[in-house]
């Protein structure tokens, strides 16, 4: 994955390098291209596409706005992409009375790369109505924030959430932090809604999202159960979405075991499971969450045999 995406960083990487740009980060806008991004239609976002000022001619009759083509601001391609935020403006004041479908119909009529922006509920709708394998379950990655209707949909349905709690350790109470605002307060409001979702019934699976994150299943466990970084004590929580000791234990083991179809044979310490554990010096669901951290790995066993041990034992 980390090698996938530095390669797409070509340009990046000669502006970087050749040329006193400053490099900053541009969300979903293309950083030398102009329009090409997402829109915010009437009841959703739209990926629109285009890099020349032919494309943009389409865009422009397809949308009624031919008053753009004069537009000093907007044409030729090289003006146009040092206005983009004012072209973003002009093109979502008209899409604001058009439905995605509506939009991506009629610029897609118009020879004008478009797409809707899929979303959970998308996906969610796709499994509806794709049956799963015999003892595989459905699920989604990478559940960060949810519309509010779409959360029951995953016990109902029988999808698997799958959350990196980790990330509740970089979230700001006060939504300072880069994620939160980039996301607005409504959005904060549904961010990693471990508790509302293990309350619906639905099944949580947890990971780390390594190597983005730390893989150690320690601060995973602990930003559940925290939902701020572990061992500061003075910081608020970043909401009231924090679960038990049990619940996270079983976010990364038994859940997960689930997860992949290993329910039988994995996520348990069981006679006749895969010899696959590690032991703690303490209990990890009594051990308190801010000391989970540096709570000492005494050994580890991987497919029966011992790849660590503590010069304690």
């Amino acid at each position: 994955m980390v090698d996938s995406l530095v390669s797409i960083l070509e340009s990046v990487a000669m502006r970087a390098l050749h040329s006193d740009e400053p490099i900053v980060p541009c969300g979903n806008d293309h950083a030398q291209t102009a329009p090409l991004s997402t829109y915010a239609a009437g009841d959703g976002p739209v990926a629109i596409g285009v890099s020349n000022d032919h494309l943009f001619e389409r865009l422009a009759g397809a949308l009624g706005r031919d008053e753009w083509l004069t537009d000093p601001r907007f044409m030729p391609y090289a003006t146009r992409c040092a206005h983009g935020e004012q072209l973003r403006v002009e093109i979502e004041r008209a899409l604001a009375g058009m439905s995605r479908d509506e939009a991506v119909e009629a610029l897609s009529a118009a020879g004008v790369p478009a797409a809707p922006v899929s979303g959970v509920r998308e996906a969610l709708d796709a499994y509806r109505d794709s049956p799963g394998a015999e003892g595989i379950h459905h699920r989604i990655e990478h559940i960060e924030t949810l519309q509010p209707q779409d959360l029951p949909r995953f016990a109902g349905e029988q999808v698997i959430a799958s959350m990196q709690a980790q990330h509740m350790m970089w979230l700001a109470p006060d939504r300072s932090d880069n994620w939160s605002r980039r996301l607005g307060d409504d959005r904060c409001r549904r961010a990693f809604p471990l508790r509302s979702l293990l309350e619906s019934g639905a099944m949580v699976t947890l990971g780390s999202d390594w190597p983005v994150a730390r893989f150690d299943p320690r601060l995973g466990i602990a930003a559940a159960r925290l939902r701020r970084p572990p061992a500061m004590r003075g910081r608020a929580p970043y909401d009231d979405q924090a679960i038990g000791a049990l619940e996270a234990l079983e976010g990364y083991t038994t859940w997960p075991a689930r997860t992949v179809g290993h329910a039988a044979h994995q996520g348990r310490v069981k006679p006749g499971f895969w010899g696959d554990l590690s032991v703690f010096a303490e209990d990890p669901v009594l051990c308190p969450a801010d000391d989970l951290p540096d709570n000492p790995v005494l050994l580890t066993v991987t497919d029966g045999e011992i790849t660590h041990r503590a010069s304690s034992l």
